[in-house]
């Protein structure tokens, strides 16, 4: 109901419909409450709810995560650049390559470089092909944070516990060229 009333703006008498659908008569007045409340105090447009002061507490609304994960990310990073993961988390991603360093042949692809040694898939068919011959490995976006977390350095000893199907521990040994002990 509140989805659609901010946000795909149906009027408001459908409250009543939405207030139908909820089976106790005790729990259809708080509905009824809280959807005529929120419309009278933000005068019907969700721009005019108040955040909250608290700069982490607005963030894990805004983005939908919970406070103490946005809490530990702000802490691990800074609350600049924990504000944008969630954003690019929160965002639909595309689909992104990066090239096989060990491959054969690489492919002679022009694409947009996203992230350091990350691409964007812009013409489907192609990657998809490069990516069957081995010479790409393509994925969704979000798949590279772990990775961009990790931090990984030349020469380390890593121990990928959730290597299935493989992904992330292929892009760690082929973002280290190779100098990685990855077991």
């Amino acid at each position: 109901a509140v989805y659609e009333i901010f946000f795909l703006k149906v009027p408001h008498y459908v409250i009543s419909d939405f207030v139908g659908l909820v089976k106790a008569k005790k729990e259809k007045g708080f509905v009824n409450f809280l959807l005529r409340e929120m419309i009278r105090q933000t005068d019907g447009d969700i721009a005019n709810l108040d955040m909250p002061k608290s700069a982490i507490k607005s963030m894990s609304l805004k983005y939908s995560f919970p406070v103490d994960f946005t809490v530990e990310l702000s802490k691990e990073f800074n609350k600049k650049k924990a504000e944008e993961i969630f954003s690019i988390l929160s965002k639909e991603t595309p689909s992104v390559f990066i090239p096989n360093k060990f491959h054969s042949e690489m492919p002679a692809i022009k694409a947009k470089e996203v992230l350091p040694d990350v691409f964007e898939v812009d013409n489907g068919e192609e990657y998809i092909l490069q990516n069957q011959k081995g010479s790409i490995l393509m994925f969704e976006k979000t798949s590279y944070f772990p990775v961009m977390l990790l931090n990984p350095k030349e020469n380390e000893e890593i121990l990928d516990i959730t290597a299935a199907p493989g992904n992330k521990s292929f892009m760690i040994y082929n973002l280290m060229n190779g100098n990685i002990n990855l077991t």
